[in-house]
């Protein structure tokens, strides 16, 4: 990318995929410190998280092209092993909206909010 170029929210969201993928968690937080004037900004979550939509269109679309299946296919099969692994996915808290709304608040009261 050029040094001019402006980051796009998909870069932003394959950078944070990337650091994940890897199962990097101190390169994740180290990543997401240097976000701090995007932080700010409060189209970036939302923007985060188109970002992250689009890449999975386009991953399913790259899979669909490989397996030479149709996207819907492709998607079914997703959400088919999608519900076949949901309960194991329970045991992961921040998953959770309840576990994430505690830790959000506690997180404000740390900051005198």
């Amino acid at each position: 990318m050029k040094d001019n170029d402006e980051y796009l929210y998909t870069d932003y969201s394959m950078q944070i995929f990337t650091a994940f993928a890897n199962h990097g968690i101190a390169d994740m937080h180290s990543l997401l410190s240097t976000y701090d004037d995007e932080l700010e900004s409060e189209a970036f979550i939302p923007g985060l998280l188109f970002g992250f939509l689009v890449h999975f269109e386009m991953l399913l679309s790259c899979m669909a092209s490989s397996l030479e299946k149709e996207v819907e296919e492709v998607f079914s099969a997703y959400a088919n092993y999608y519900n076949e692994h949901r309960e194991n996915l329970k045991v992961i808290p921040p998953l959770s909206p309840s576990f994430a709304q505690k830790a959000f608040e506690e997180f404000k009261k740390t900051l005198g909010q």
